[in-house]
């Protein structure tokens, strides 16, 4: 006798999230902006190896953050006939032997244990690099297994080594570099005033997703400088002297337009 089929209701994919969800590689990095849709995209790849008997694990850097992926997860189990959902462990299980579980990479040495057909680490950039070299890596060795490598970037740092790598083609890995305004839901100004609001360069790497080397950019942004508005000056008064001071506040030539 056939298994039953089952029919589970998934979440519509916008065009980034599917070209990303069916390309072949082996390890993705993706590098998107605030609300991009980042959670559901991973999320759905675990629970895909788990109907299909796999082993997944959804890690988030800590539990509040991975807290979001459990609860979504649920959502979606809970159309699944006879799965099991175990809210101690944060585990699913599903007919056949499958699941998926959710984990928390604040101490990385209790990432290790068994073998993984497939790991999305959610907001990668905040989590600690052994995590993955000496944890989940190891773990995806026998099976072969895939990793989704998901955040908004933190900087230059470890995720953007692996981004750098996706770049490079080295062989089974491939990265992406996509903005918030991939997500239909989010309206051309939501972004204007998004971009007003926290100016230039948190409004790159949140909703742009771009690395950006804080440390080493230049201390002024545009929306700090006051201007004047008109070709006179005010006079100070007899006890105080006025100052005359250029600058050049661009930090890329972007903004020297």
């Amino acid at each position: 006798m056939s298994p039953e089929r089952v029919t589970v209701q998934m979440p519509s994919l916008h065009p980034w999230q599917r070209t990303i969800s069916e390309h072949p590689a082996r390890f993705k990095v993706l590098a998107a902006g605030r609300r991009w849709r980042k959670t559901s995209l991973g999320v759905l790849k675990c629970l895909e190896t788990g109907l299909k008997l796999g082993r997944a694990w959804w890690v988030g850097p800590d539990y509040p953050r991975a807290t979001i992926g459990w609860r979504f997860l649920k959502s979606l189990s809970r159309q699944i006939p006879g799965a099991q959902i175990h809210e101690a462990d944060r585990l699913i299980l599903y007919p056949g032997g499958g699941e998926v579980q959710v984990k928390s990479a604040d101490n990385p040495d209790s990432l290790r244990g068994p073998g993984l057909d497939g790991v999305a680490i959610d907001e990668a950039a905040y989590v600690k690099q052994e995590a993955w070299s000496e944890a989940l890596r190891p773990a995806l060795a026998d099976r072969q297994g895939w990793a989704l490598f998901i955040s908004t970037p933190d900087g230059l740092n470890w995720f953007h080594d692996l981004y750098q790598m996706g770049q490079r083609e080295v062989p089974g890995w491939v990265s992406w570099q996509r903005p918030t305004s991939d997500n239909p839901d989010v309206v051309d100004a939501e972004l204007v005033q998004a971009r007003e609001e926290l100016g230039e360069l948190v409004y790159r790497q949140e909703f742009l997703a771009e690395f950006l080397d804080f440390q080493h950019l230049k201390p002024f942004r545009r929306e700090w400088i006051k201007y004047w508005g008109g070709d006179e000056v005010p006079k100070p008064p007899a006890s105080e002297m006025l100052i005359r001071a250029g600058f050049d506040p661009a930090i890329s030539k972007r903004d020297t337009a």
